[in-house]
């Protein structure tokens, strides 16, 4: 059976910084270009391919090529040419997940239908779960969410108010998938698997009965809004 190695998300977050410092070429600010990363990693080469998912029924997936090192990524020309781009992004992040993450577990993947075996081993679903996280965070920096994260906080509660800490953290979400180009399901993810969103929820529910308000982004708490008491509630 195929050994599929996995990880903690602080080792995930330790090889994406690493690739980060390895590619002084790639530009921090957000959106990262996923494309430039992949088009640039060696032995990594892009294909898209009509039809994959219809005849396939998988969207995406890495081969190896026989007897040789290149890894094909195989994207569904759906995916590349009809979805929203920030799907498409995704995609090729998690793909590209696969290869940091998986190359032993891929060794033997040499089609799209070998892929789908793949898909029946007991540990697929960890595979995919760590394959999100790398995306997710090579997408979305810690370095970058957290100011960010607490900079939209300011702007949502001024807006909306305190009164609903779902709609304040949706709306944080909504803030940050359109600055990171990152679907708005994986940024609450991402959001998640920081801290972040139950910091949010904390922090809003606190409300304006609380002489300072905190919208916390780090492990030491980061002041994001001061407000003054409401007069009479």
């Amino acid at each position: 059976m195929v050994f599929i190695a996995t990880y903690t998300k602080y080792r995930i977050e330790e090889i994406v910084h690493d690739l980060f410092r390895r590619r002084p070429d790639v530009p921090r600010e957000p959106p990262i270009d996923v494309e430039l990363i992949l088009e640039t990693t060696p032995n990594v080469v892009l294909e898209i391919v009509p039809n994959l998912a219809r005849d396939i029924r998988i969207e995406a997936c890495v081969c190896r090529q026989f007897m040789h090192r290149e890894r094909r990524i195989l994207v569904d020309a759906e995916i590349a040419d009809s979805k929203p781009r920030a799907e498409y992004r995704f995609v090729l992040a998690e793909e590209l997940a696969h290869v940091f993450l998986h190359d032993a577990s891929i060794a033997e993947i040499h089609l799209p239908e070998d892929a789908v075996e793949l898909l029946r081993h007991p540990d697929w679903w960890r595979m995919e779960f760590d394959a999100r996280e790398f995306a997710s965070r090579l997408l979305i920096p810690t370095a970058a969410l957290l100011p960010a994260t607490d900079a939209y906080y300011v702007h949502v509660v001024n807006d909306l108010g305190f009164d609903d800490h779902h709609r304040v953290l949706q709306g944080v979400a909504q803030l940050l998938a359109g600055k990171f180009d990152v679907p708005i399901a994986r940024t609450l993810s991402r959001l998640s698997s920081q801290g972040l969103d139950e910091r949010i929820e904390f922090s809003t529910i606190v409300r304006a009965s609380e002489l300072v308000i905190v919208i916390p982004t780090s492990d030491a708490w980061m002041p994001g809004l001061e407000t003054k008491k409401a007069a009479n509630g």
